[in-house]
């Protein structure tokens, strides 16, 4: 099998090879709808979709804090264009329209242009779907400018790593997460997660990746606990997909021969002092 490898244009690659060996492609680090539309037997999915992500930013933006002029700020690669289809599909939904576009290119921090193409356009709001070092280069562009917009990020730019570079620019950004708090130790897989990690690295910041890939580990773990040995790649497709609903510490999942996707949960967090508070109400934040 093949599990927790990370990014779209990867996984784009990647997944017509397993599938053609007949190998399970297991909790990829990226949520995009190409793992999931259309259905793809060998693809087990972790976390939610960016669409799902995207459908609850512009929800909460349209209807809990009355914003309408969305723009996007993204990656030029599919990995963008994932998170881009996905707000305005969003916003369809809605009947309103994508107010701008602006890109970088992958692998750089270019961002003077892309930034221009929103400015020009007067946005209330930009859904940022990038990596972590160009986001936070178009925040401090932001900060710098004085432009009074608020600043959404889906889950897989990295929220420490953003936050720690971004400084105070980062201040009252959003980051939309497919985990609870990796400082909620209150949940039991967190607090288990939280041991662990001290255990075997003492220095180890805790961080909504990690939490994610742990979550994503134990999972596997219980399909193939599952599992008659020997283990082949088809016994693991046919246990994953008996699991139905089930639980994992406090994390509920499911799992089944139309849905392999385990998670459809979807958390919103504010960036505060470089800490994370997880936002229960947006219409707070007007």
């Amino acid at each position: 099998m093949l599990f927790g490898y990370v990014g779209t244009p990867t996984s784009k690659e990647a997944i017509p090879v397993a599938e053609k060996a007949g190998i399970p492609y297991i909790a990829a680090f990226t949520g995009a709808e190409l793992l999931r539309t259309p259905f793809r037997r060998y693809v087990v999915n972790f976390r939610a979709s960016y669409y799902q992500e995207t459908e609850k930013i512009v929800e909460h933006l349209v209807t809990d804090l009355g914003i309408k002029k969305i723009a996007v700020f993204r990656q030029d690669d599919s990995y963008g264009e994932a998170g881009r289809d996905g707000v305005i599909k969003a916003l369809e939904k809605r009947k309103l329209q994508l107010t701008a576009e602006g890109k970088y290119k992958r692998n750089t921090i270019q961002i003077q242009e892309g930034f221009n193409s929103i400015d020009s356009t007067s946005p209330e709001a930009v859904v940022m779907v990038g990596a972590y070092k160009p986001c936070a280069e178009f925040m401090k562009k932001v900060k710098a400018e004085k432009k009074n917009w608020k600043i959404i990020n889906i889950s897989f730019v990295g929220a420490s790593a953003l936050a720690a570079l971004a400084g105070d620019s980062a201040e009252n950004t959003i980051v939309s997460q497919v985990v609870p708090s990796p400082w909620n130790d209150s949940i039991p897989i967190v607090a288990e997660y939280q041991k662990n990690l001290k255990k075997f690295e003492k220095n180890a910041e805790f961080d909504f990746i990690s939490l994610e890939s742990y979550a994503a580990a134990k999972m596997l773990t219980k399909v193939i606990s599952s599992i008659e040995k020997p283990i082949t790649s088809e016994k693991f497709i046919a246990a994953a997909e008996k699991l139905s609903k089930f639980e994992i510490d406090g994390l509920p999942l499911s799992l089944s021969p139309s849905n392999h996707q385990a998670s459809n949960q979807v958390y919103f967090t504010k960036i505060s002092d470089k800490k994370f508070i997880q936002i229960n109400d947006f219409k707070s934040l007007k």
